[in-house]
């Protein structure tokens, strides 16, 4: 929900992470479960089925070092958002759309 929002260009940045981990150590089915083998293809599947709702980042503000080769980055594909639309994309979700109906947030521990 929060990659549509503020959670976007974090996202970016962990996916381009295993990007890089992939092509240079370690193969993504050596990272994960093997339940997990289609997670990345999934994520994936999520910056293109929604790339007309997700703010776009400002090219200026892309990282250097991001190459076209991690087209998330590029991903959304609406570029005429308002100052308004942006502002209610980021915060259009709450604390409860965080958890299920009968579990409630606890105590951060010290």
């Amino acid at each position: 929900m929060r990659r549509r929002g503020d959670g976007f260009v974090s996202a970016c940045y962990l996916r381009s992470k295993i990007q890089i981990l992939n092509e240079y150590f370690v193969p993504f089915a050596d990272l994960v479960h093997p339940a997990d083998a289609g997670a990345r293809e999934r994520i994936d599947s999520l910056y293109v089925k929604d790339a007309d709702d997700i703010v776009p980042i400002p090219p200026g503000e892309i990282p250097w070092w991001v190459p076209e080769s991690h087209w998330w980055w590029r991903a959304p594909t609406r570029h005429d958002w308002t100052e308004a639309e942006i502002n209610e994309k980021i915060h259009d979700y709450s604390l409860s759309d965080l958890y299920d109906e009968d579990e409630t947030p606890g105590e951060l521990s010290p």
